[in-house]
């Protein structure tokens, strides 16, 4: 757990990693490749209108669902509301109708299945958490995968 700065800051413990640079790892041609690139804080709905026919967008929101009657989803609703799933359903949609691909990555539940229905096709994920205080609250979680193309 991090502890907070004399001045504020949030210190968090370098961890149990000695290294994250990976053999293969080639920082100046990513480098090359991010120089070209322009990054911009604005609303999801602005960039992916962007979308061109052919462009890759991949979607990973706050995971928010209709009920909201459960832990981390209902605090997520304070972030990324059940309207905001809607416009990006919407949004999504749009791109995909102007032939972008358009991955989305959201909670399996029956009301995300329902509101992208006849949109795009689905698939269910499993993954392990591993983010969690108490660790007898980590498990494996479903989560659903949405190929729009």
């Amino acid at each position: 757990m991090g502890n907070s700065t004399p001045s504020g800051e949030f210190n968090v413990p370098i961890g149990t990693k000695t290294t994250v640079v990976m053999a293969d790892d080639n920082f100046p041609k990513l480098a090359q490749l991010l120089n070209q690139i322009e990054i911009e804080a604005c609303d999801f709905e602005v960039t992916i209108d962007k979308a061109a026919a052919g462009d890759l967008v991949f979607v990973d929101p706050p995971y928010t669902v209709k009920h909201n009657l459960n832990g981390f989803v209902k605090y997520n609703e304070n972030i990324f509301s059940w309207q905001d799933q809607e416009r990006l359903r919407n949004a999504v949609v749009r791109a995909t109708d102007r032939g972008a691909h358009v991955l989305v990555l959201n909670a399996n539940h029956l009301s995300i299945r329902n509101l992208y229905r006849n949109v795009g096709s689905m698939v269910t994920l499993n993954r392990a958490s591993v983010i969690a205080g108490d660790s007898n609250a980590r498990g494996t979680y479903s989560e659903l995968a949405i190929k729009c193309w």
